[in-house]
């Protein structure tokens, strides 16, 4: 019921300016991007995972959330209010998951969650009669409904001067798939985008619409300046600093020590779990819930002495 009170919260503010209610707002907002919707994220072959939200969300006593049980985010509301935190603060982090919530429920509501899928898939639309607690009807009826918080914002950024309103990129890591869009705001489109000095990391690149993506193959920190030109020749420059972790060096399968060799050791405390199927997260190196032989003969065939 999370999603139903954000257009009211937004109607009353708008019209109340309550200091207290918007604070309350933004933090909804930082809820839902840190702690609630998981996703979004890419794998090493590009696919992505769109944004989910949990049917339940629940926390242990460390105030860790407990599974990611849930599904594709299926309407628009979280659009509008990331949309309008923006407006509050100006701070564009919040515009960036306006947009991305926004693209997710209208391409992907269809799509089952917990799993990556190609990008460029789009949930189809169509409109199914006397069908409307379970069909797309009941989809697209959210999507109709909601959003104009957040269309209304995207029109305003459109009436000024272009600017590039991204402002910093999140870290990446050596080897992983990459991606971030830059966002500009006014202006007349169609835009161009370039790097005009500096460089983006080997293995990334800066597509037409302003995308930085690819696999990094190289860590370390890196800066350059990133300009956009709108259709009329006007100009808006940013410069960026990309940092790029080295990420973890790949697990060396029976290292169940890790000393960084696999040896009579490792197979000491493989033996100690044989034929056994609990606790035995370490020593089930084939992941099929029994120690035997077949782990036994991962060890034996990454035997290093």
């Amino acid at each position: 019921m999370y999603i139903y009170v954000i257009e009211a919260l937004i109607n009353v503010h708008y019209e109340t300016k309550d200091e207290e209610l918007k604070n309350l707002i933004i933090r909804m907002a930082d809820f839902l991007k840190d702690r609630f919707l998981y996703g979004g994220d890419y794998d090493e072959s590009g696919n992505y995972k769109p944004l989910q939200s949990q049917y339940l969300w629940v926390e242990n006593e460390n105030g860790e959330k407990l599974g990611e049980g849930g599904e594709i985010i299926k309407d628009v509301f979280w659009s509008d209010l990331f949309a309008y935190a923006y407006q509050l603060t100006n701070n564009s982090q919040y515009l960036e998951w306006a947009r991305k919530t926004f693209r997710d429920a209208m391409f992907y509501y269809a799509c089952y969650g917990r799993k990556y899928l190609n990008p460029d898939i789009r949930a189809k639309i169509s409109y199914v009669d006397n069908k409307f607690p379970t069909s797309h009807t009941k989809i697209h009826g959210w999507i109709g409904r909601t959003n104009q918080v957040y269309l209304y914002t995207e029109w305003q950024l459109k009436q000024g001067e272009l600017k590039i309103i991204t402002t910093s990129l999140p870290d990446g890591i050596k080897d992983k798939y990459y991606s971030y869009p830059i966002s500009s705001a006014d202006g007349t489109p169609p835009y161009t985008w370039e790097i005009i000095s500096g460089a983006l990391p080997t293995g990334l690149t800066l597509s037409n619409d302003g995308k930085i993506s690819g696999i990094p193959n190289k860590a370390g920190t890196f800066n350059f300046t990133i300009q956009v030109t709108d259709s009329h020749h006007n100009t808006a420059t940013q410069s960026f600093s990309l940092v790029i972790q080295p990420g973890q060096p790949p697990t060396l399968i029976g290292d169940l020590n890790q000393d960084h060799k696999v040896n009579a050791l490792d197979f000491q405390i493989l033996i100690q779990k044989f034929k056994q199927t609990q606790d035995i997260d370490t020593q089930d190196l084939n992941q099929d819930g029994i120690v035997d032989i077949k782990d036994l003969g991962l060890l034996m065939h990454y035997w290093q002495e």
